[in-house]
C-alpha cells in the first residue's frame, strides 16, 4: 500500500467493528482465477475464496488433519481461485507440490514449511487465528517429510457464518455507485495490463450531489478480487477528469479519506443513527485508488471494483471523520531492529473515537496507539503485535472511546530492517509509514485539515 504525498492509503474499510483481514502471499510477487463476487450479493465470494468449500470431500491428495487445516487456516485467500492478490491455492497436493512463485528454486510445500515457523512474517498471517500447537505440528510433519501424496478422502469443513455484505444486504437503497472502469465510460470494465504486477490505479469522479450530503451507509462491490489488494475513495477540491483513469502516482496534496476495503473480508457499513459521515462538498472531486497486486501474471483480468454509497441530504446530529495521526519522521538504519518512531497530538475538543486503522508498511514490527490523559493515566487505543503488512484492521471499538479536551494521543511505531539500505518515509510498500486512521464525533471543530503529524517530545 502506498501514501502518495500527503495522502492516507488506509487498508481498513471504516469497519465500524469488522477486520479487515489481508492475505500474507507464501509467494508474495517482488521484495516485499476466477473473477469474484460482484459483491451485490452478499455473504461471500465464489467457492474457492471467502471462506466456502473448496473441494467436495474428494482425495486431495493431503492428509486429512492437514487439509482441515490448509481449509480452516489458508483457503480463505488460497483458494481454488485465490483472491486478494494470492498467486497460488493451496487446495491439492498437486498445488504444493508446483514451484513457488517468488522462489522458483523452492517448490510451495517448501515454502509453507518455512513461513509457518517465520516469526516476521508468518503464515497465516499476524492478525489472523493462529495455528494451534496441534495444527503447527501436524503441518510441519508432513509438509517436512516432503509433503508424501495420501489417498484419504476428507471431509469439508464447515465455513464460519459471515455477516451479510453487498448492496442487497443494506436497508436502504444505494444512491450513488463508484466503480473501477475504463477511460471515459464508467460501463465498460477496467482492463488492467498483464505487465502491472504490482500497482495503483486512480479513477475520478465529479461529487454528483449538489447539496451538501452525509453518507448513512457503505456497500463493497467486489470485481476482479483474485488481484484487489485494497480499495480507497478519496475526496479533493483539485480538478480531475470526470471518468478519467490515471496511475497514482502523484495524489492530489489535498486528498482526503473517505472510504474503503479489503477484499479478504467485506464488510458493510451502516453508520449509528444519530451520527453520519463526513462526505465532499458539491464542486468537489473523488477518485477511487486501486492497489491492484497481480502476483500470478493473470492476463484477462477485467474490473468493476467499487463502493456503494447510501445517502442523506438531512444532516445528522453529530457528523463524524477521519483523523490521521502518528508521524513521518522515520528514519532505519540498515539491518536495524526494534527501531521506534512516534507522533503525538493532543485534542482540542472532546471526541468519541469509534474506530482506529493502524497504518505500516513492510519492515513493521509493532504498533500502538495510547492515550495519555490529563490525570496521568494511559488508557490503550490500539495494539497490534506483531504487525504484518498484509493484515491490517479497522476494528470498531466495543464501545465509543472517550477523548477529553487535553488529552494527547500517542502513536508509536516499531521496525524491523533485515536490508542494507536506509529506509525513511515514503509513498512506495519499500519506505515506511507510521499512522493510525482514527474515525471520530464530532469533527465540525477540527477543521478541514487533520493531518496531525507531529513528533512526540
Amino acid at each position: 500500500m502506498a501514501l502518495r504525498l500527503a495522502t492516507a492509503a488506509l487498508l481498513g474499510s471504516l469497519t465500524l467493528g469488522a477486520a479487515l483481514t489481508g492475505c500474507g502471499l507464501i509467494g508474495d510477487a517482488g521484495s516485499l482465477d476466477d473473477a469474484g463476487s460482484s459483491g451485490d450479493g452478499g455473504g461471500g465470494s465464489d467457492a474457492g475464496g471467502g471462506g466456502a468449500p473448496v473441494h467436495g470431500g474428494e482425495s486431495t491428495g493431503i492428509p486429512c488433519d492437514v487439509d482441515e487445516t490448509l481449509q480452516k487456516r489458508c483457503q480463505n485467500c488460497h483458494g481454488n481461485s485465490p483472491i486478494g492478490g494470492a498467486p497460488m491455492p493451496l487446495v491439492t497436493w498437486d498445488d504444493l507440490q508446483a514451484k513457488a512463485v517468488s522462489e522458483p528454486d523452492l517448490q510451495v510445500f517448501e515454502l509453507a514449511l518455512q513461513r509457518i515457523a517465520d516469526t516476521e512474517k508468518p503464515m497465516p498471517p499476524g492478525g489472523s487465528e493462529a495455528l494451534t500447537t496441534e495444527e503447527r505440528a501436524a503441518l510441519g510433519e508432513w509438509l517436512g517429510q516432503g509433503a508424501p501424496r495420501s489417498d484419504e478422502a476428507c471431509g469439508v469443513v464447515d465455513p464460519e457464518e459471515e455477516e451479510p455484505w453487498g448492496i442487497d444486504a443494506l436497508d436502504c437503497e444505494p444512491s450513488h455507485v463508484f466503480t473501477s472502469h475504463a477511460p471515459g465510460n464508467v460501463d465498460a470494465p477496467f482492463e488492467l495490463p498483464p505487465d502491472a504486477v504490482n500497482s495503483y490505479y486512480c479513477f475520478g469522479f465529479q461529487v454528483p450531489w449538489d447539496a451538501q450530503t452525509e453518507g448513512t451507509a457503505i456497500a463493497p462491490i467486489l470485481g476482479d478480487e483474485r488481484v484487489i489488494h485494497h480499495v480507497i475513495l478519496y475526496t479533493t477540491s483539485q480538478p480531475l477528469e470526470h471518468e478519467g483513469v490515471f496511475p497514482c502516482e502523484v495524489m492530489p496534496l489535498d486528498s482526503q479519506f473517505v472510504a474503503g476495503f479489503q477484499p479478504t473480508a467485506p464488510q458493510n457499513i451502516v453508520m449509528p443513527d444519530d451520527v453520519g459521515l463526513e462526505l465532499p462538498n458539491p464542486g468537489q472531486w473523488m477518485f477511487m485508488q486501486v492497489h491492484y497486486w497481480n502476483a500470478a501474471g493473470l492476463t484477462d483480468v477485467a474490473d468493476k471494483t467499487g463502493v456503494a454509497f447510501c445517502t442523506s441530504d438531512e444532516p445528522r446530529p453529530q457528523q463524524a471523520g477521519i483523523l490521521w495521526l502518528g508521524t513521518i519522521a522515520i528514519s532505519i538504519p540498515p539491518y536495524a531492529k526494534d527501531v521506534s518512531t512516534s507522533g503525538c497530538w493532543t485534542a482540542p475538543t472532546d471526541l468519541n473515537i469509534m474506530a482506529s486503522g493502524p497504518h505500516m508498511h513492510q519492515l513493521g514490527s509493532k504498533f500502538t496507539t495510547e492515550l495519555h490523559r490529563l490525570d496521568g493515566t494511559v488508557d490503550p487505543v490500539v495494539k497490534v503485535d506483531p504487525w504484518d503488512f498484509d493484515n491490517q484492521e479497522m476494528p470498531l471499538h466495543d464501545e465509543p472511546i472517550k477523548v477529553n479536551a487535553g488529552d494527547t494521543f500517542r502513536v508509536n511505531c516499531n521496525y524491523d530492517n533485515p536490508t542494507s539500505r536506509w529506509v525513511g518515509f515514503g509513498e512506495r510498500s519499500e519506505d515506511e509509514m507510521c499512522f493510525d486512521f482514527t474515525l471520530v464525533y464530532p469533527v465540525a471543530q477540527l477543521g478541514s485539515d487533520r493531518r496531525y503529524w507531529t513528533p512526540c517530545l
